[in-house]
């Protein structure tokens, strides 16, 4: 379906059309665990993308290829040896690194009291200049 919308947009000219053909192209073949043809389309999306100064895209199309690039990387890996137990498989290696590479939950608490101290800090700061420019 991709590769027929791809020809038409094509045919017509249409270059956002046939970058988002292959970027959606590549997302499908992602899904299928075609890594190596998914990192071909994005990165024939992100040169479009880049053609059409379409900024958003092309950081969603980096950040794409930086995933298919970790996942083959995992794929590569040398098998264990026969009386070895397999470590962990490739999906169990990008989860990790996924989990990972979250942000850290912050507790909204100590956020609250970090700014009552900011903003007390603020008010005696103020205070103090009144009472010298009075003085």
């Amino acid at each position: 379906m991709h590769q027929q919308s791809i020809e038409i947009e094509r045919e017509i000219g249409d270059r956002w059309g046939i970058g988002a053909s292959l970027f959606n192209m590549a997302i499908a073949q992602a899904k299928l665990d075609n890594h190596g043809q998914a990192l071909l389309n994005f990165q024939q999306a992100k040169l479009i993308y880049e053609d059409l100064q379409l900024d958003h895209m092309v950081k969603q199309c980096n950040e794409a290829l930086r995933t298919c690039n970790q996942i083959i990387a995992a794929e590569r890996r040398s098998p264990p040896a026969i009386d070895q137990e397999p470590k962990e498989s490739a999906i169990e290696w990008y989860e990790r690194q996924k989990q990972a590479n979250q942000p850290i939950p912050r507790n909204v608490e100590d956020d609250r009291k970090m700014n009552r101290i900011f903003y007390f800090c603020v008010g005696l700061a103020i205070c103090f200049m009144v009472w010298k420019l009075k003085n």
